[in-house]
């Protein structure tokens, strides 16, 4: 019997084709009148409690926040605690990632340079109102096509902090639980990183930090693959846990990646 489906990330470096491939599923669900929604993270659009996914995107682009601007982030920050207490209570966990995003808030107010383990504190603050008022409500009638989730964040923590550290279990699950949407399906775009440098540049895009170094590409490509194999031999019990992922050679043509991908699903799953 196939399984029912309403949640599926892709995972890769900027670059591998992850846009171009759910702009054709998007195509093919239309056609087979399959109700979906893209999101990616972080998220693009601010809501009344999420400023996070905003903040993040324009800090990663070297831009810095407006007054204005860290007066909305610093909201957010009260709507995140407070929501946390009506979910499960503040645990020592909580606490301490709640001092954390506090200190944040200092940090753009004066100015002072985020580290990599900042950042990523906010890509999961994003994630925890993401996950509730998007995903969570989203998927219930709808297939969830999500441009990166949790995979990217170990990566990318990994590559720039050179530490194999277990960052998700120690921060993003515990502050997460209960709120946390594990994807039904996971597919991982591999590429190389000079073939997605190359892509990059051919768009004419403006590169952020992370995109334009060739250097640091390869570092995050390296990262992704020990991502993966953290993911794939994590025991049961082990949030990152995950007999779901699905490794796509990322180097052919855009359509021969997307006939890959449509056939596993229709092979599998149930719209």
């Amino acid at each position: 019997m196939k399984k029912k489906i309403g949640f599926i990330c892709f995972e890769g470096m900027s670059g591998s084709g992850k846009t171009t491939l759910v702009k054709s599923l998007c195509s093919f669900f239309e056609k087979q009148n399959i109700p979906y929604s893209v999101s990616s993270e972080p998220t693009k659009k601010p809501t009344k409690r999420n400023f996070f996914g905003f903040a993040i995107r324009k800090l990663i682009e070297g831009s810095s926040l407006t007054k204005a601007e860290i007066k909305k982030f610093k909201s957010s920050v009260i709507f995140f605690i407070e929501h946390q207490k009506t979910n499960g209570g503040l645990t020592e966990r909580k606490k301490q990632f709640n001092v954390k995003l506090n200190s944040i808030v200092g940090k753009l107010s004066f100015g002072t340079g985020l580290t990599e383990f900042d950042r990523q504190i906010i890509f999961i603050a994003d994630r925890y109102f993401h996950s509730i008022e998007f995903i969570s409500p989203t998927k219930k009638n709808n297939i969830v096509l999500e441009d990166r989730y949790d995979l990217s964040t170990a990566a990318h923590y990994s590559a720039v902090t050179n530490s194999d550290a277990n960052f998700l279990g120690m921060w993003q699950y515990p502050v997460l639980n209960g709120v946390y949407e594990k994807p039904d399906i996971i597919f991982y775009l591999r590429v190389s990183a000079e073939e997605a440098l190359s892509r990059q540049i051919a768009t004419g895009k403006v590169l952020d930090r992370y995109e334009g170094n060739l250097g640091k590409i390869r570092k995050l490509a390296n990262a992704y693959e020990d991502s993966l194999i953290q993911f794939k031999n994590a025991k049961e019990g082990d949030p990152r846990h995950r007999s779901n992922i699905v490794c796509i050679d990322a180097s052919k043509s855009a359509e021969r990646v997307f006939r890959e991908v449509k056939n596993f699903l229709t092979s599998y799953y149930d719209f």
